[in-house]
């Protein structure tokens, strides 16, 4: 025989999850691992949003300390002209001058001698003034040149006879660009 259980009590919220047994076990569980789940997000979430906020503070801390860096350089514009000074009086002094005064020594002979070397490390443009004692060194001096292969393009800019000076020499301008070593 089969046996069957009567309640004859009033249907309610507890008498029904009394009698809801393994159902109500399972729903319960579940619903203690979601609420555990939903604490530990709201708690990940809110150590997140704090650490957005440092970070956010930390930015605006570097913009206005760039900000008052740029105020300066605003009411002072001499500083950048400064600065660009420096930097060009830098390139010119890291010029490589041994190799530079080589190549042109090189090619000149007792008869010339070098007055004046004025490189521009900007364009990479060198002047350069000097003696010969007569036309034909000057223009051997020129030919010279031509064949270094770190000059190009060179070209004589003026000549003239010096006339204080007894020898009578010729005192030149040249020009001309360097295309070897130099770092930009």
């Amino acid at each position: 025989m089969k046996r069957i259980e009567i309640d004859f009590s009033k249907p309610t919220i507890r008498h029904s999850l009394l009698n809801a047994g393994w159902l109500f076990g399972f729903v319960s569980i579940s619903v203690f691992f979601i609420f555990i789940i939903a604490l530990g997000t709201i708690a990940y979430l809110h150590h997140l949003s704090s650490s957005l906020q440092e970070q956010i503070a930390v930015l605006e801390q570097q913009t206005q300390r760039l900000q008052n860096v740029k105020k300066k350089v605003e009411k002072n514009p001499s500083a950048v002209l400064n600065q660009q000074a420096l930097i060009l009086i830098a390139a010119q002094l890291n010029l490589p001058w041994a190799e530079l005064m080589h190549a042109f020594d090189s090619k000149a002979s007792k008869q010339v001698a070098l007055l004046e070397l004025n490189p521009d490390v900007t364009t990479r443009l060198i002047k350069v003034t000097a003696e010969a004692r007569n036309s034909a060194h000057m223009t051997q001096y020129l030919e010279n040149l031509k064949k270094l292969k770190v000059i190009s393009d060179v070209r004589l800019l003026h000549h003239e006879t010096n006339s204080s000076d007894p020898l009578l020499p010729i005192r030149f301008e040249i020009e001309a660009y360097w295309t070897g070593g130099l770092q930009k």
